[in-house]
């Protein structure tokens, strides 16, 4: 029997520290020290502490943690122990001195470190360990599941100055709980904890606690390793990285190598490119080989696409930015989903060169034909005259157009023909001709009489003569020096003076089309 049992603090004061990924609520004389280390209670009378889960975890799901626990200096006057334990009602701690921080903490299970003998509790005389539920410390109620042994083999004294290696696993399918210190089993218990103690409730808080009385022990621990931290399955985003976990141990053996910053320690850093299995073989730290695995999603970022197509002066507004001048434009606008931008909707715009602009003004003798072309038959044309070909004759002065339409860009052309003024020495004639030998519009240009200092030039679309005659009666067949030239387009330049206005030299320029 303790000398003085205190009674529990009405209020214990709290605050959250982290080890790994899981979340703790500390409260009475826990502090962290660091390095995944906790004091419970400093070696002073009347102490109670407690660290506790902040989330609450899955009794389906099975688990291991493993811990290194120090009792203390003390034998004869060190007291009270520490429990590991689990109970769903909220962070709180029970009874200081005998009852080891746990003493009436319903609905409950946990395990204890006992370091002193309660006769009032049952306890036997050496350092022993027990499972045991409801918050009842009484070895001999119903509620002690498993125990009391010793807590080390041959009745050795654990408050020994040294840490000593836990390792507590719940098997969910089995339903079982088993205790080793030191990597010897001391304890387990089979049973539907779930319904049998927490009435159907799977979900608890898991934590450490302790307490001291009228003696005393410094009670501290250091994790070595929580599964619930263990990375069964993740996702990540491209390009980031995630810290792969398993059981502590001497020997790491971790596949693929690809993407990892050493593959034989325990907590490798793994930035893979696509979504990974891993396996790694180990030795865990009782010289157990064990195998263990880890898929890694990889979220990549997705594309949608679409294409806006308008054509050349007309507008599309994205965002804040207008696009109208041609060319092609990508615009990207990146979504966030899940933490990840994984999506990127991707606008492609073109703007489209309208049809060129052909158009051009004339003047010529009716009743002699005008070719007007619009050049390139890739588009689709529509005349004023009702015609859709690449080209129409017309044989009357006036206003001509025709609408080009390629990808569903129109341009207009003009055409604007007016009379010669002096057509009564001068007949023009068609801006075509066929030099094919049909005897039909066989020569450029034909003349009527009354033409005098006549002179006729006919160059390539390059600049180059290619045809020259002072001889109204001669005109151009379409050959050079004796030779067919090819079909296209001809300049021409014609110098004269007409007998109607002998001091009036006349200049006519103009195109001419050679087809065969």
């Amino acid at each position: 029997m303790r000398n003085t049992i205190f009674a529990l603090l009405g209020l214990l004061i709290s605050h959250q520290v982290s080890f790994a990924q899981t979340q703790f609520t500390l409260s009475g004389s826990a502090i962290a020290t660091g390095d995944s280390c906790f004091t419970l209670t400093p070696d002073l009378g009347g102490q109670v502490g407690s660290i506790w889960s902040t989330d609450k975890v899955s009794l389906n799901q099975s688990f291991e943690i493993y811990a290194d626990i120090f009792l203390g200096h003390k034998d004869n006057n060190g007291a009270d122990g520490m429990t590991f334990s689990l109970q769903p009602v909220s962070n709180t701690t029970g009874s200081p001195g005998g009852g080891l921080g746990m003493e009436g903490v319903s609905p409950s299970l946990f395990i204890e470190f006992d370091t002193w003998q309660n006769a009032n509790y049952n306890d036997p005389v050496y350092d022993h360990i027990a499972m045991l539920s409801d918050g009842v410390i009484d070895h001999s109620a119903p509620t002690n599941l498993a125990g009391p042994v010793s807590m080390l083999p041959g009745f050795v004294n654990a408050e020994d100055s040294a840490f000593h290696l836990i390792q507590i696993k719940w098997n969910a399918p089995s339903q079982t709980l088993t205790l080793s210190m030191d990597c010897i089993e001391r304890l387990s218990y089979t049973g539907d904890i779930i319904n049998s103690i927490f009435s159907g409730d799977d979900e608890v808080f898991w934590g450490f606690t302790a307490s001291t009385g009228g003696s005393s022990n410094e009670q501290k621990f250091c994790f070595r390793y929580i599964s619930f931290d263990d990375i069964e399955e993740i996702t990540i985003c491209k390009g980031d990285t995630v810290q792969l976990n398993t059981i502590p141990g001497t020997w790491f053996n971790w596949r693929p190598y690809a993407g990892l910053t050493d593959p034989s320690i325990q907590n490798p850093v793994a930035t893979p490119d696509s979504s990974t299995l891993y396996h790694v073989k180990y030795i865990d730290v009782c010289g157990e080989s064990r195998f263990d695995t880890i898929l890694v999603h990889v979220r990549r970022p997705y594309f949608e696409t679409d294409t806006s197509v308008i054509c050349e002066g007309d507008s599309v507004q994205i965002g804040n930015t207008f696009f109208q001048n041609k060319g092609t434009y990508i615009y990207d606008t990146t979504y966030t989903y899940d933490g990840c931008d994984s999506i990127v909707h991707q606008t492609r715009i073109e703007i489209l060169r309208n049809p060129p602009i052909l158009g051009f003004d004339t003047a010529f003798c009716p009743p002699n034909p005008v070719l007007l072309w619009a050049w390139d038959s890739t588009y689709s044309f529509k005349w004023n005259t009702g015609a859709t070909t690449i080209n129409i004759l017309v044989n009357d002065t006036g206003t001509y157009w025709v609408d080009m339409t390629k990808n569903g860009c129109t341009t207009r052309s003009y055409f604007f023909l007016t009379r010669m003024e002096v057509c009564e020495a001068l007949i023009q004639p068609a801006n075509v001709f066929t030099p094919n030998g049909d005897g039909q519009n066989d020569v450029f240009p034909i003349f009527t009489d009354g033409i005098v200092d006549f002179q006729m030039e006919v160059f390539n679309r390059w600049g180059n003569l290619v045809f020259k005659t002072n001889d109204l009666t001669q005109g151009w067949d379409g050959t050079s020096n004796g030779a067919n030239l090819s079909e296209g387009v001809y300049f021409y330049q014609i110098t004269y003076k007409s007998t109607f206005e002998p001091d009036q030299p006349q200049i006519l320029r103009g195109s001419i089309t050679l087809l065969r």
